[in-house]
């Protein structure tokens, strides 16, 4: 409530709905000389605290004005303002961290796309590119990246260019070599050692027919033949062992191991599965003669191993080429080194028909040469 008396006691405004109660006149009065007066009093709704103040009115009349509150309402009013104070802070947290979320989002999202586009980039995906979202030093630096993964991709479409026709080109020239060898060893077999024949027959029929000084000079020429003869016929199956091509790569590679075993005593085991029934193609059957043939080749210059052996294993839709020994083991710088012009060469087969090589070189060297079937076809046709 809110009042106004005169010094005589006279109500001169109230905030009363009918009049002030006369007990509250005399509730809280002012003594002489005092200002103010302040007293707590009870009353059914709890208890209020009566304020009474001197003040002078316009009309320079002495007036006194009383102010009551209630405690109740003073609690009330002062929860309600915590309560809006607390309402308004929590708002203004929400709207704060919302605006940071948002603020780091913008900021953080082209760093984070960088980052993902620098892992796919290093998974070997060059499509990547990243969207600029501003012209500033993140905005610059995803235009760089674009122009270095375009530039990548680039480059790595002219280097498979540049592999796929050194693949052609490889397989030219070994296709060409082979077509050579063949010719050769053709030559060696129908000219030069009929020839041989022909001059052995004649040395055989001059020895029966001459004196005996002229027999003995017969018959070391005829030797001397005779040995040539077989050096030509084991040069031509060398450069294309005709079995190979008749017969098929089991036949070629057993005679082959047999003559190896002969000319270095080196014991070698032979085992092939899964193509006892067909044949490989002509390319595939003559990669792994020549893979077998300079595996067994190194064994015997470099290995000095006393046991190699031979596994072809055909199964899974792959064939798989095995050559062991128990050797003193090939050098790991060796193995990567392009001046091993043997394995060198066995990977080159390899990769042209889209296989691989493998080498393990702890106890002794194994070699795994993994090469993909391509077609068969019986042996009969």
């Amino acid at each position: 409530y809110l009042f106004i008396v005169t010094r005589d006691g006279q109500v001169l405004a109230h905030t009363f709905s009918d009049r002030v109660p006369d007990g509250l006149l005399r509730a809280n009065t002012l003594k002489d000389g005092a200002i103010s007066s302040q007293v707590w009093r009870s009353e059914g709704e709890g208890r209020v605290l009566d304020i009474a103040e001197r003040f002078t009115l316009v009309d320079g009349q002495p007036a006194i004005v009383r102010l009551g509150l209630s405690d109740r309402e003073v609690a009330s009013a002062v929860s309600g303002v915590t309560r809006q104070l607390i309402i308004t802070s929590g708002l203004m947290s929400l709207v704060g961290v919302a605006a940071a979320v948002f603020l780091t989002w913008i900021i953080t999202r082209p760093i984070r796309n960088l980052v993902q586009a620098t892992q796919a980039v290093a998974r070997g995906d060059l499509t990547q590119r990243v969207q600029p979202w501003a012209n500033d030093e993140i905005g610059r630096l995803a235009e760089a990246f674009n122009a270095m993964t375009g530039t990548l991709a680039q480059a790595a479409r002219e280097q498979a260019e540049r592999h796929t026709l050194r693949a052609q080109f490889v397989s030219r020239v070994i296709a060409a070599q082979e077509e050579e060898r063949r010719r050769i060893a053709r030559e060696l077999h129908d000219s030069t050692s009929q020839s041989l024949t022909s001059l052995l027959v004649g040395l055989q029929a001059l020895e029966q027919a001459g004196d005996g000084d002229v027999g003995r000079r017969s018959e070391d020429l005829r030797q001397i033949v005779s040995k040539t003869l077989e050096e030509v016929h084991g040069l031509a199956w060398q450069l294309r062992p005709s079995a190979l091509d008749d017969l098929g790569l089991t036949a070629a590679l057993e005679r082959y191991i047999a003559d190896y075993q002969e000319r270095y005593q080196l014991p070698v085991d032979f085992t092939i599965h899964g193509i006892d029934h067909g044949r490989l193609s002509p390319e595939m059957e003559t990669t792994i003669y020549r893979i077998v043939q300079e595996a067994l080749t190194n064994v015997a210059r470099h290995a000095h191993a006393t046991r190699a052996s031979v596994i072809i294993d055909q199964r899974d839709g792959k064939t798989l080429v095995i050559v062991e020994d128990d050797g003193i083991g090939l050098d790991a710088a060796a193995k990567a080194s392009r001046d091993h012009l043997g394995l060198y060469g066995i990977r080159e087969r390899a990769e042209l028909l889209g296989g691989k090589l493998t080498i393990e070189a702890e106890h002794g060297t194994s070699l795994f040469v993994e090469l993909p079937n391509k077609d068969t076809h019986d042996g009969s046709t």
